[in-house]
């Protein structure tokens, strides 16, 4: 009766252990992205001002398939539409380039006429 007692209140206190570490990552991640986000944003009377734009680049694909990348995608879909609604801006694509068989600002800039041509 002991032992079943000991490993239940080993066993509660890893829940606790565990629930309080996950309590205080996520109330950290809220104050971050709540007070440090909202100051580094751009503001929408701001974006008449600005004449280029840095597209970082991401990998078109994931490394272990062929499924599209994400972070990709969305930032193809956010800069063509920024280009779109504000067409004075200039926009910069960069990433990594391995000769000619990975190009991703190639990869980029295609994405991105193709989107503009739909």
């Amino acid at each position: 009766m002991i032992s079943l007692f000991s490993r239940l209140m080993k066993r509660l206190k890893l829940f606790l252990y565990l629930s309080t570490g996950f309590t205080i990552v996520a109330l950290l991640n809220y104050y971050s992205f709540s007070n440090c986000g909202e100051k580094h944003m751009v503001k929408k009377e701001q974006l008449d001002s600005i004449r280029f734009i840095l597209v970082p680049g991401a990998g078109k694909y994931y490394p272990t398939g062929s499924r599209q990348n994400y972070a990709f995608l969305g930032r193809v879909d956010s800069s063509a539409s920024l280009w779109v609604q504000y067409p004075h801006m200039k926009l910069i694509l960069s990433g990594y380039e391995d000769d000619r068989w990975y190009q991703e600002a190639h990869d980029l800039l295609d994405a991105l006429v193709i989107k503009e041509f739909r």
